[in-house]
């Protein structure tokens, strides 16, 4: 069964910017949705706090989806569907041991360069 990608209505200076996040299942939206998220957020210099925050929300999120599977079948959903704070420590760590710091994941890791993210900031950052 392939489920609608998700998207994510960001409120910028320019208006809202809609991020869609496309994959083949429930498991890949959930991890590579949940850390793309947390990047972007963190590269816009939300606290860690924060990020886990909204990261966790995806359970709740997802109760409704739950909700709806038979029951019999439903702990295998919830296995696939929920989402943990050492999931996301994880990336977190990971990107650590790999480059030190998170600044040097972006620019290193995943080649973006200052005036990348300035737009990125300009865009979506508000004051």
């Amino acid at each position: 069964m392939t489920e609608p990608s998700p998207s994510v209505p960001l409120r910028g200076v320019h208006g809202t910017v809609t991020l869609t996040w496309a994959a083949t299942g429930a498991r890949h939206v959930t991890v590579y949705a949940g850390w793309a998220s947390a990047a972007i957020l963190t590269a816009l210099g939300v606290p860690r706090a924060t990020v886990l925050q909204d990261y966790l929300l995806s359970n709740v999120y997802n109760a409704a989806t739950l909700a709806r599977v038979p029951a019999a079948i439903r702990p295998g959903y919830q296995a696939v569907l929920d989402v943990r704070a050492e999931y996301l420590q994880s990336g977190y760590d990971e990107i650590a041991a790999r480059y030190s710091t998170f600044d040097k994941y972006l620019t290193e890791g995943l080649g973006l360069r200052a005036e990348d993210l300035r737009a990125l900031r300009a865009q979506l950052l508000i004051g």
